[in-house]
Formats: structure tokens, C-alpha cells, sequence
């Protein structure tokens, strides 16, 4: 199996392993069991996809002039799959209290034939192993470039297996489904729109002289406006929703901040605007100005109550200092 397998153990000069130092081929064989499982174990060979292999391993390391040590973790390894291509990553995590060396994680690519996989390390190392659809199989018993006899084995169920045909299906399907809904809300939207487009044609006309009074309104009362900034002169379409135009609601559209469009209803008694409501505030607010902004309004999103408040301390602990606070 692949160096990168164990952490490296540095010695001047290479010493043989005594034969009570081997570690069982027995119990770690040197080479990794490639029958296969059963038929139905062998992937496709078109198949396109990932599996995640999870489970844990175990193993030995003889370590010159140390002795021996046991090892043994989490395994994940990560196979995604091209026909007869593959290529991924290990995750390895040492279980074994104490141990001070155990198998390192890397990625590889490789070939695949049936349920085997030759894999080529990122340390350039080769290794053989079981990629079947049920498990993984990777093992070896070899004595390392630093001298150190390690041992190990790991069979790894899998644990997810994810076919890209049948996913790109899947979100193919799920694309267009999203597609169809997108397309009926947009339907219906534009189908409101016309909706309110109608009913508002429907309304009669107010004229030029409460579009003037509209806008005078609009204009004063964005000097209270705290983001945005009217369109001088830019009331337009101003009908009437309810009751007359002396006595009703009237409706209007106007621009702001060179060009960007809203709408306005403004509430009537008399022949004069006593309340506007905008198209961005939840309800009808007094006309306000910059001097006056106890209701901040329009096309602000929100209003803003403003107060003067009295303190105590600062440089002189006794004169008192006004600030405004707005909330």
C-alpha cells in the first residue's frame, strides 16, 4: 500500500525486521481480497456517480528500535466515478487512545475494472482495491521505505451512493417544475396588474387643478422625506378612488429620485389634502415638513417620531444639555 499510509519514522540506517517483529499475514494479508462480492455488487460500466465509503479500519506498525504499535480509526473515503475512471479522497481520524501514528488521508485517481480500482496516490504511490457497490476493500502488510512493517486492513460499507443520471433526471424535472410555477406567478402577476390597471382607468379623471394640489402636497411633504427625493412636478394620472374630488379619495402616481415611479392616495375634505398615504406606508399621515417630521412619510418605508430630550453631566455636572432622539 501507499507510504503516505503511515507517518514517517526517520532512521540513519535501515534495519531487517527480526521474525518475531512481522506482523501476521494472516490476520493483515499483503494484498487486499478482490473477489467479488456478488453480481450485483459490479457497478455498470458506464456508470456515472459518487459513493461515500464510512466505516473504520484497523492495523499494526512495527517501528525499528520502537516496537510495536497498534492503529485504528475512522475511514471515509469519497469514490466518484466516470465509466471506467475514478477519482476522490480519503478522510482518515486515529481511534486508537495513544496511538501515535495511524493511516493519513490523500486523494487519488485511477482505472476501474468490474470491482476493482487501481489507484494512483497524490504521494505517487499505487494501491489495488475493492470499489463495489455494497463496500470498499483496502489493506496491505509491506515494509515501508523508512523500515517501518505496517499492517493494515479496511472493509468499508457504503453509505451514500448518488447516480448522476438519475439525479440530473431528478433536477431536470424539478428545473422545469420551477419553471411552470415561476411561469403561473408571473401570469397572475401580470393578470393583477391589468386588473388594477382597469380599475383605475375606470375612475374618473380629477383635473388640473387637484393634479396641481397633488403634487403641492407631495412636494412639501417630501421635505420630511428621509432616504428619497421628489420629482418636482411629476404628479400625474391623478383620478378619483372615491366620493369627488372636493370630498373623496384621490389617486395618483408621481416619480422620485430622478425617475423611479410610486403611487399616492390622498384623502380630501373640503377642497383640501388633510392625509397622504404612500405606495411603500401602511397607512394615511398629516402633511409634514422638513421643519416637522413627527411622521415622517413617503416612500421611506417607515416613519420617524423625533423628540428633544434634556441631560444631565457632560463637561459640567451641573448645566444641563439638549439632544434630539429619533425612533
Amino acid at each position: 500500500m501507499r507510504s503516505l499510509f503511515a507517518a514517517a519514522c526517520t532512521f540513519a540506517i535501515l534495519t531487517p525486521i527480526a521474525a518475531s517483529a512481522q506482523i501476521s499475514k494472516s490476520e493483515y494479508p499483503e494484498r487486499v481480497d478482490l473477489t467479488e462480492l456478488s453480481s450485483n455488487d459490479v457497478l455498470p460500466s458506464d456508470f456515472r456517480g459518487r459513493i461515500t465509503y464510512r466505516g473504520f479500519y484497523r492495523g499494526k506498525a512495527y517501528v525499528p528500535q520502537v516496537g510495536m504499535e497498534v492503529m485504528g480509526g475512522d475511514y471515509i473515503l469519497v469514490m466518484e466515478f466516470n465509466g471506467n475512471r475514478v477519482s476522490g479522497s480519503l478522510t482518515t481520524r486515529n481511534g486508537v487512545p495513544g496511538a501515535r501514528r495511524g493511516l493519513l488521508p490523500g486523494r487519488f485517481t485511477g482505472t476501474r475494472n468490474g470491482v476493482v480500482c487501481t489507484l494512483t496516490w497524490n504521494d505517487g504511490s499505487d494501491s489495488a482495491a475493492y470499489c463495489g457497490r455494497s463496500e470498499y476493500r483496502a489493506g496491505a502488510n509491506k515494509t515501508q521505505f523508512d523500515g517501518v512493517r505496517l499492517g493494515f486492513a479496511a472493509t468499508i460499507p457504503a453509505d451514500e451512493l448518488v447516480d448522476y443520471v438519475v439525479r440530473d433526471q431528478q433536477n431536470a424535472i424539478a428545473d422545469a417544475e420551477r419553471k411552470r410555477l415561476a411561469a403561473i406567478e408571473a401570469e397572475q402577476a401580470r393578470q393583477k396588474a391589468e386588473r388594477e390597471r382597469k380599475r383605475i382607468a375606470a375612475m374618473p379623471l380629477a383635473g388640473t387643478t387637484y393634479t396641481r394640489l397633488l403634487d403641492q402636497a407631495i412636494s412639501t411633504d417630501s421635505g420630511s422625506w428621509r432616504w428619497n427625493q421628489y420629482d418636482a412636478g411629476s404628479a400625474n394620472n391623478v383620478r378619483i378612488a372615491t366620493g369627488t374630488a372636493a370630498n373623496g379619495t384621490l389617486r395618483g402616481e408621481y416619480r422620485f429620485n430622478g425617475g423611479a415611479s410610486g403611487w399616492v392616495e390622498a384623502q380630501v375634505s373640503g377642497g383640501k389634502i388633510t392625509c397622504l398615504h404612500y405606495w411603500d406606508t401602511g397607512s394615511c399621515a398629516p402633511i409634514r415638513t422638513a421643519a416637522n417630521t413627527s411622521n415622517n412619510n413617503g416612500t421611506d418605508g417607515y416613519r420617524v417620531t423625533c423628540r428633544k430630550v434634556w441631560h444631565s453631566g457632560g463637561p459640567n455636572p451641573n448645566q444641563q444639555y439638549q439632544t434630539t432622539e429619533c425612533y
